[in-house]
C-alpha cells in the first residue's frame, strides 16, 4: 500500500510540472551586461552604431539600460521563450507618456555566445532591425 501511495504521489508530482514554462537559469549567458556596436537588418547589412548603449538582461525579465536619460519605446520587462523575448513592458515613465511610438513586440535572439549577442527587433510580424553587442565589462 505504501509503494503505491508513494507511485501516485511521484505521479501528481510529475504531472504538475509545466513543460511549458521554458525556465531558464540565471547563469544563462544572456543575463549580463551587453554593449551595442551595430546595427543592420535581418542579422546583416551591418553598420556602426553610435552612441553604444549598455544594456542589460536580467534574470527576472527586465531590461536595464545606462547612460539614457528616456526609456521610451524600448523595452523594459520582457519574458523569455526558448529564442524568443517577448516585450510585456515598454518604457513610459515620466516624458515618456506623451510619446507616441510603433513599439518592439519581440527580441529574436539570432546569436549568443559567451561573448557576443545579436538580437533581430520585430513589430508585429515584421523584423525592424537587428542589433549585434559584445559583453560589457
Amino acid at each position: 500500500m505504501r509503494s503505491l501511495l508513494s507511485f501516485v504521489l511521484i505521479l501528481v508530482l510529475l504531472s504538475a510540472c509545466d513543460p511549458s514554462r521554458n525556465y531558464v537559469s540565471p547563469s544563462d549567458k544572456l543575463y549580463k551586461r551587453w554593449k551595442s556596436v551595430e546595427i543592420g537588418k535581418d542579422g546583416k547589412d551591418w553598420r556602426e552604431l553610435k552612441p553604444q548603449d549598455i544594456t542589460e538582461f536580467m534574470a527576472d525579465g527586465s531590461v536595464k539600460y545606462e547612460n539614457r536619460s528616456m526609456t521610451c519605446c524600448s523595452p523594459v520587462q520582457v519574458e523569455r521563450q526558448k529564442k524568443i523575448l517577448k516585450v510585456v513592458r515598454t518604457g513610459t515613465d515620466g516624458p515618456c507618456a506623451n510619446v507616441s511610438c510603433v513599439a518592439v513586440s519581440e527580441l529574436h535572439i539570432l546569436s549568443l555566445t559567451d561573448t557576443s549577442l545579436v538580437l533581430d527587433f520585430w513589430s508585429g510580424e515584421h523584423s525592424a532591425f537587428s542589433i549585434s553587442y559584445v559583453a560589457a565589462p
